[in-house]
């Protein structure tokens, strides 16, 4: 344990544990560049630990997509599981259809609060989506959203982007709406 004091004791902190996207969609810069870097497992658990015995009340992962690699955030957040932490939240950006039912029974698993997951819609209208190079299946999205909803241990945050090409304020409504219907925590 490396002691980091108390600088950022009940802050937020920002987190990657990870570079790049596996994703080529045109309005995120990350996709400019190929590829996903990991950095060591060891390293992320140590600095976990270390971020929780400092006090810190939220860890947003800003990994672009947390999950590209299954093996690698089941790691993760198994082990945040295990050290069974208190007053403390991590976030984590998740691509909803890259989750399995694997992952669905794992995520029963987490207790209430611990873990909170970012989920990028963008918008719900095809021509949209195929304009702007998303890998995306919103049915799935709405099925496995719905399915950790269920649960009840995990806070989702759903987003939009509004002004993407091909959208109109009557497909950003109907855009709003699809996501509206699947009541997330929160629609940013």
């Amino acid at each position: 344990y490396e002691d980091i004091g108390d600088e950022f004791k009940n802050k937020i902190v920002y987190y990657e544990s990870s570079r790049g996207c596996p994703f080529s969609c045109k309005f995120c810069l990350s996709s400019t560049i190929k590829g996903v870097r990991y950095f060591p497992i060891d390293r992320v658990k140590k600095d976990i630990l270390n971020l929780i015995k400092s006090g810190v009340r939220q860890v947003k992962f800003v990994d672009r997509t947390f999950n590209a690699n299954k093996e690698y955030s089941m790691e993760i957040m198994k082990y945040i599981i295990k050290l069974n932490p208190e007053n403390i939240n991590f976030h984590f950006e998740v691509t909803a259809h890259l989750i399995d039912d694997e992952t669905l029974e794992f995520l029963k698993t987490p207790k209430e609060g611990l873990f909170q997951f970012e989920i990028g819609v963008q918008s719900t209208n095809p021509i949209t989506i195929d304009s702007i190079g998303r890998v995306t299946d919103f049915e799935k999205l709405k099925d496995v959203t719905k399915q950790i909803k269920n649960n009840k241990n995990i806070h989702q945050h759903l987003d939009l982007i509004a002004g993407l090409p091909y959208e109109d304020y009557s497909s950003f409504k109907k855009s709003f709406n699809d996501v509206y219907s699947i009541k997330p925590e929160k629609l940013q």
